[in-house]
């Protein structure tokens, strides 16, 4: 049976796509946290007391490691460069081994790694390592539930799922 006559038996977009779909959303909010912590994580002195008042106890990576601005740019740069290659390696696994264990496996390594990098940094080159596997598992659930997603419907709603799953 192909696809085409598959879609035309189960249905291309009913309420049980959308619930799977919506579901996937949900990992989505934890790949955003990971994108956006590093404003908290690298926050500069002066900008948190400007934020937070003199008496914040705000600590970041600029504080307890005394790094410069580039090092924090970089931690960027790093970020991204380890999404980059797990969007390429993981993409294929899932490929292969398919979506739902790669999701999973991607899912559980992205939050050991969350874990281990808070815990277990004690200098910002360590800080920048946890950066750069945070990123390759995020570079995996990027691309996974992407195509993941899309698989629930018909071709047709491939750009609207895939803008939505982005959004």
């Amino acid at each position: 049976m192909f696809p085409s006559e598959a879609w035309k038996i189960v249905g291309t977009n009913g309420r049980y796509q959308w619930f799977l779909s919506s579901f996937l959303l949900l990992s989505k909010l934890f790949v955003a946290l990971q994108i956006c912590l590093p404003v908290i994580t690298e926050m500069r002195p002066e900008i948190a007391e400007e934020a937070l008042g003199k008496n914040n106890s705000m600590t970041s990576i600029v504080t307890e490691f005394n790094v410069s601005n580039h090092v924090t740019e970089l931690s960027k740069s790093v970020f991204w460069i380890g999404v980059i290659f797990g969007n390429s390696f993981l993409g294929n696994l899932a490929d292969k081994h398919g979506r739902k264990k790669m999701l999973l496996f991607c899912f559980l390594c992205n939050i050991l790694t969350a874990i281990a990098t808070g815990m277990l940094t004690f200098n910002w080159e360590t800080y920048m390592i946890g950066r750069l596997v945070a990123g390759f598992f995020q570079g995996g659930m990027f691309v996974i539930v992407f195509v993941f997603n899309n698989e629930f419907f018909d071709k047709k709603m491939w750009s609207t799922t895939g803008a939505i799953i982005n959004g």
